[in-house]
């Protein structure tokens, strides 16, 4: 590893190893940035893989790749990253890719806190790309976690694409407590029952805006009868989702939707999405495929549309 930890001469981290040096050399205000793909193939921690602590105020993936991490464990816990604590209670990650990352066990967390009291900590994720599948046994939820961020981090999304293939044991917030803007969030996802208790909607207290999800959710081993996407607390501006659902015999999808938000009726197989709380504001629109992809009629509704020819 070179460098000196500062704005202007970063620590370069190029190997695996410099990953975990940084517990060590990294600390409150340092800055680190990715100088070369790290593959975890070939290295000692393919076959035993330490959570990575991620020990600075910046990183800077570069555009550069962190892959091939696999992890399978049949209890406990397993974080893949570790947020060490910062005096700011701020984490700024910039361009870094995750890609074909596995996974399993009882919890799995993808980005954790190293401190589990006293304030939340902002991590602050501006054009990343995350590809992960993760495998989650447990079939209870916790009020303190979400897949994404675990206890004790907010985080916050810009311009990132994630990718999201997960089976578990009971749903849970994918994000909790955040902001995801003019992001794309694509989920396969199956899950063998619905928690019951507070918090296991998938997006909870979220603010969501110029954004979409994709994808397919799934009730396997039986039919899951109430399936909870979102509480009513998340705020919706200029959101649209296109998502296709198999097993799930009614979903709730709460929030406040301010400005036009809607929804791919045909992909969805025409349901009606209900409320579980009498006081959401609900302007979501279930639309056809063809009227999601017509600039035009979107306009009319009052949804902003950028970038279209």
């Amino acid at each position: 590893m070179t460098g000196t930890g500062t704005q202007s001469d970063p620590y370069i981290i190029s190997s695996a190893d410099d990953l975990y040096a940084m517990e060590t050399v990294g600390g409150n205000g340092v800055y680190c940035e990715l100088g070369a793909d790290i593959d975890f193939n070939g290295t000692p921690y393919a076959e035993h893989f330490a959570t990575i602590p991620i020990n600075c105020a910046y990183f800077d993936g570069k555009g550069h790749t962190i892959r091939n991490i696999y992890i399978q464990q049949l209890t406990g816990n397993v974080k893949i990253f570790s947020v060490m604590q910062q005096t700011s209670l701020k984490v700024y990650v910039s361009g870094l890719k995750l890609e074909n990352i596995y996974a399993a066990a009882e919890n799995v967390y993808i980005f954790n806190n190293a401190v589990t009291t006293g304030s939340a900590q902002r991590i602050n994720f501006y054009n990343c790309s995350f590809a992960f599948r993760l495998r989650r046994n447990n079939s209870s939820t916790s009020a303190d976690y979400s897949f994404i961020c675990g206890s004790y981090i907010n985080p916050a999304f810009e311009l990132c694409s994630i990718a999201l293939d997960i089976i578990a044991g009971s749903s849970m917030p994918l994000i909790k407590s955040g902001t995801l803007k003019r992001s794309h969030i694509d989920l396969q996802m199956k899950v063998r029952n619905a928690a019951s208790g507070s918090q296991t909607q998938l997006i909870y207290s979220t603010a969501v805006s110029d954004s979409y999800i994709t994808g397919k959710i799934e009730g396997i081993s039986e039919p899951i009868t109430n399936f909870y996407i979102s509480d009513a607390s998340s705020k919706y501006i200029n959101f649209y989702s296109v998502l296709e659902f198999d097993g799930l015999t009614n979903i709730y999808w709460d929030g406040i939707f301010n400005r036009a938000c809607f929804y791919d009726k045909d992909v969805a197989e025409n349901r009606t999405f209900s409320r579980a709380s009498s006081s959401t504001l609900y302007e979501y629109y279930g639309l056809t495929t063809a009227q999601c992809k017509d600039p035009a009629y979107l306009m009319a509704l009052g949804f902003i549309v950028e970038g279209t020819e």
